[in-house]
């Protein structure tokens, strides 16, 4: 039997801090007097593992192997561990983790067991062990992911190659079903542990020591886990007045709806990936219907600070305004790794109408250090969609029984929620217009004019100009409320002079208003307008003098012939 491998704890400790999350070399002890030393093979204690920033563990299963027991603890202090010595358990874990070893280069030392052989990767004193990884910054490195030399490069070969074939005769510690951010391990035999994630890179971790979890003041026994699963998630504003609330948006049932010319803010957040487990990050932005806007364009943070134009963090305009690239390359990743990163930005809204809606897409990949590549089109966690949908009103005018339709009647449209009339440009966008009365549209030859490129808000539309031959009395004219949901539903709310003859249609295919106008001053009392009431009666009251008037005159011109006296 070979022997395990005693370990200097201030080169451990260095090495520990070097690469954490791939081997949580976590020793620690109860109340061991200072320096002593303690066998404690067996004694129980646990492993924890979080997951990154926003993330869960939700849906990944871990197995839990025992690489090595624990011998030779040198106790340093109360509190501490000062070194220890890492010794096989049996002749089939010896010999798998031998051969995992040839696989990713590990030493052997002869005469020592295939786990201290492991255990001795975080050793310093060995010159193969370069922790400074001083490769993954050479331009010159054709394959980024293979760069390093150091142990973290050696961990991730040696987690790999025993994760891929552990054998029959080797059995698992633990199996559990991750739950929650955070979840912890126990039982497990103190000792050094293979961890195999269903959804992640295996990692290699130790376990603290007679339940202290420090080595020379470094934490061990927790790890945050290496998750392949990548995640994306984007959010559009949907409130119009304070922007303060944020809608998934994901399909047109919840979505975001603004005018055609709306400014809109979106933000989506993203997890990056564990520093040791990817060297690369990106968050690809596609627009449809919409152009990047804003200075600046894109801010990016992380616990509510900017990393904009933080080292590692490129941000690239798309051509023509058409979204964005956020690279974050390994420098970034060192920094903030397993850190969520809020980005936000604003989007002017081209184009939007039932059928064709503008969307949002960001789609997140990462490249990992084995090679292994996070497919782009896995929705739902790489990609996520957001959809901005505006709609539009169809308005009808006909003459008083409908029987023909009638061109150029004029309309105007106010925002009820600002207050201002709106005009639209060539473009097809709206804007509030401060000070004047907005854009006249006019019906066609088919007596119909459409409001497309219409947000969810409260609106009022009003006749401007009569068709010729019509009564242009201000109770004559079409005045009418109507208001727009975020989903299109498009429901009138108020009539002012009862014009509306017809209103039909859903939020799918879209809505139809139609509308009379008055033919002849006789059909004002009919709209129900007070003032064309009073009209009527004027006009009534001069047409009985009018008549009294020829009555008298042709009564005394009768009686004149007839020859009474006046």
């Amino acid at each position: 039997m070979g022997k395990g491998f005693h370990f200097d704890a201030k080169r451990l400790a260095a090495a520990c801090a070097a690469a954490a999350t791939l081997m949580g070399c976590g020793f620690a002890t109860t109340a061991m007097a200072a320096p002593a030393t303690v066998n404690d093979a067996t004694t129980n204690t646990a492993i924890t593992l979080n997951a990154a920033e926003g993330n869960t563990l939700d849906g990944h299963t871990f197995t839990f192997y025992r690489l090595g027991s624990y011998g030779d603890i040198i106790g340093n202090g109360d509190k501490d561990v000062s070194s220890l010595t890492v010794l096989k358990i049996d002749d089939a874990t010896d010999q798998w983790i031998a051969a995992a070893n040839k696989t990713a280069g590990v030493t052997d030392y002869q005469g020592y067991d295939a786990a201290g052989d492991l255990a001795h990767v975080a050793n310093t004193k060995d010159p193969k062990n370069d922790l400074t990884d001083n490769n993954h910054n050479n331009a010159a490195n054709a394959d980024p992911a293979d760069s390093g030399n150091g142990v973290q490069k050696t961990l991730r070969k040696a987690a790999k190659a025993l994760a891929g074939s552990v054998p029959a005769a080797v059995k698992p510690a633990a199996t559990v079903t991750g739950h929650g951010a955070t979840q912890t391990t126990t039982p497990l035999a103190n000792g050094l542990y293979l961890v195999v994630d269903s959804h992640g890179s295996p990692m290699i971790v130790g376990t603290p020591i007679q339940g202290a979890k420090t080595l020379n003041g470094v934490t061990l026994g927790t790890l945050t886990i290496k998750t392949k699963t990548v995640n994306v998630d984007k959010k559009a504003a949907q409130d119009r007045e304070n922007k303060t609330t944020w809608v998934d948006a994901k399909d047109t049932e919840t979505p975001a709806s603004w005018r055609v010319g709306d400014t809109v803010d979106f933000r989506f957040e993203t997890t990056l990936p564990n520093k040791q487990n990817a060297y690369s990050h990106k968050v690809v932005d596609v627009m449809h219907g919409m152009t990047l806007s804003g200075s600046p364009a894109v801010t990016l943070k992380t616990g509510g600070t900017d990393i904009t134009k933080a080292a590692g963090v490129t941000v690239t305009p798309g051509a023509n305004g058409n979204g964005f690239t956020v690279d974050f390359s390994q420098d970034a990743l060192k920094a903030y790794s397993a850190k969520r990163v809020v980005v936000t930005y604003k989007a002017l809204i081209t184009s939007a109408k039932r059928g064709d809606q503008a969307s949002n897409t960001a789609t997140a990949s990462t490249r990992f250090y084995d090679g292994g590549e996070v497919n782009p089109n896995d929705p739902p966690t790489t990609v996520d969609k957001t959809i901005v949908a505006a709609y539009d009103l169809n308005l009808v005018k006909t003459n008083w029984d409908g029987t023909r339709r009638l061109a150029g009647a004029g309309f105007r449209i106010r925002n009820v929620d600002t207050g201002k009339w709106m005009t639209l440009a060539s473009n097809g966008q709206w804007k509030d217009d401060p000070s004047g009365s907005g854009t006249e549209l006019k019906t066609g030859n088919d007596g119909k004019v459409n409001f497309a490129g219409l947000g969810a808000g409260k609106y009022r539309i009003e006749e401007t100009t009569v068709p010729a031959g019509m009564v242009t009395f201000p109770t004559a004219l079409v005045k009418i409320d109507f208001t727009v949901a975020d989903n299109g539903t498009i429901t009138v709310t108020k009539d002012d002079n009862n014009l509306k003859t017809g209103f039909d249609g859903n939020k799918d295919k879209g809505y139809t208003l139609t509308a009379k106008n008055v033919d002849s001053l006789t059909q004002l009392p009919q709209t129900g307008g007070a003032f064309g009431m009073a009209a009527m009666a004027v006009v009534a009251v001069v047409g009985l003098g009018g008549v009294m008037l020829i009555t008298i005159k042709s009564r005394h011109g009768a009686d004149a012939s007839d020859g009474i006296a006046a």
